[in-house]
């Protein structure tokens, strides 16, 4: 499942996301979320400053989980939760 918004005031720009994926195995549940929360300022036209904010959760210990690619799960034991942050210039062509 994924889910996102985006919402436009004058140069700004606010972004919300959320996915979450779960699988059943013979032997075990498993989910792994993220959620992701962004800014964009228009600086003219083609350029804007980036900022993105994101927690991963992986509560369960999948693993193999948070990458969203379907992949089958390998245990690593305890929950890999885990935040990141990003800034930047992007500039379209």
């Amino acid at each position: 499942m994924s889910v996102g918004v985006s919402y436009v005031t004058g140069v700004n720009t606010w972004m919300a996301a959320y996915q979450r994926a779960s699988s059943a195995l013979a032997t075990a549940t498993s989910a792994a979320s993220l959620l992701g929360l962004g800014y964009e300022y228009a600086l003219s036209k083609t350029t804007a400053l980036t900022a993105r904010y994101e927690r991963i959760g992986d509560g369960s210990g999948a693993g193999a989980l948070t990458n969203f690619t379907g992949t089958p799960f390998a245990a690593v034991g305890a929950a890999t939760d885990r935040t990141r942050m990003g800034v930047g210039l992007r500039v379209g062509f």
